[in-house]
């Protein structure tokens, strides 16, 4: 009698690899890609210290929303144009936003903005000093 020969089972990792790569083309297809829109800022140097021809107009930002220039209340609108009526006599007048710690980083952006485009050339954020 002849004995048959018992072929030991194989695993074949061709269709393992077959998937992988589907899977890794799917995930690059169907993945999106953002393109953030990053705005310029211009690090301040200390190497000499200047001192100030006028006083800064100063905006306050409160983190409950409360937006006020020269101790007045305004809206993003107001302080287009307060900002505006402020730097007619001194277009180089700095402006500093003194926002309190709560307060979402977009809406100092929008604040930013506009004080931008109100004509502000020197724009600053506030910042307390840790001891």
């Amino acid at each position: 009698m002849r004995r048959s020969q018992v072929k030991e089972p194989q695993i074949s990792i061709a269709p393992l690899i077959d998937m992988v790569f589907i899977l890794l083309i799917f995930f690059l297809v169907t993945a999106s890609f953002e393109k953030f829109s990053v705005m310029p800022v211009e690090r301040p140097s200390a190497v000499a210290v200047g001192t100030l021809s006028e006083r800064p107009l100063i905006i306050t930002l409160s983190k409950d929303g409360v937006l006020s220039i020269g101790g007045q209340q305004t809206d993003l609108l107001g302080l287009r144009m307060l900002v505006q009526d402020a730097l007619r006599g001194s277009p180089e007048r700095a402006v500093v936003v003194d926002s309190d710690k709560g307060v979402p980083v977009g809406r100092l952006v929008e604040v930013l903005d506009e004080c931008r485009i109100a004509g502000a050339k020197k724009l600053s954020i506030a910042a307390e000093h840790k001891r």
